[in-house]
């Protein structure tokens, strides 16, 4: 989540709680780090990463139907924003819909096909699926994403 769009007149304000939210998310301290995103997004109600980091949060805090919630809000602002696909495809795996998640993760793949993650957590969902040849395939193109970009 690099290229922030803050689109409120407030975005030094936005950015400010968004920030402060990352740094107690970081901490696990994912309660308060919800309270700050919700902040940031009162004061820019569009701001697309402060709706899937907390996402994000809520799912680290157990939450995972919440986090779909604000995953789903985030690509509703930005349908381009890969990340909220493949993080609403985590919480689905999670949630074991594995159908669910692939197709996040197809989504995020076709939109940042150098997502080596989305690759790799494709895999999990292929595998949880039983469908190991697919799973392996996934594996393998996320292990050379990660090598071509130097990416985890």
């Amino acid at each position: 989540m690099n290229d922030i769009k803050v689109t409120g007149s407030n975005h030094k304000e936005a950015e400010a709680f968004y920030n402060e939210g990352n740094a107690k998310a970081d901490a696990g301290n994912y309660q308060a780090a919800i309270e700050d995103y919700n902040q940031a997004i009162s004061v820019d109600p569009k701001f697309v990463e402060a709706y899937c980091s907390r996402g994000i949060a809520k799912a680290k805090a157990g939450d995972c139907q919440a986090a779909i919630e604000d995953y789903d809000q985030a690509i509703s602002i930005d349908p381009e924003f890969a990340e909220a696909y493949h993080s609403r495809g985590i919480a689905k795996n999670t949630l074991g819909d594995h159908h669910a998640a692939i197709e996040d993760y197809d989504q995020a793949t076709w939109i940042n096909p150098g997502l080596a993650e989305a690759y790799r957590n494709r895999g999990f969902a292929w595998a949880a699926l039983g469908e190991h040849q697919a799973a392996e395939a996934d594996y393998d193109l996320a292990i050379m994403i990660a090598i071509d970009f130097g990416t985890p």
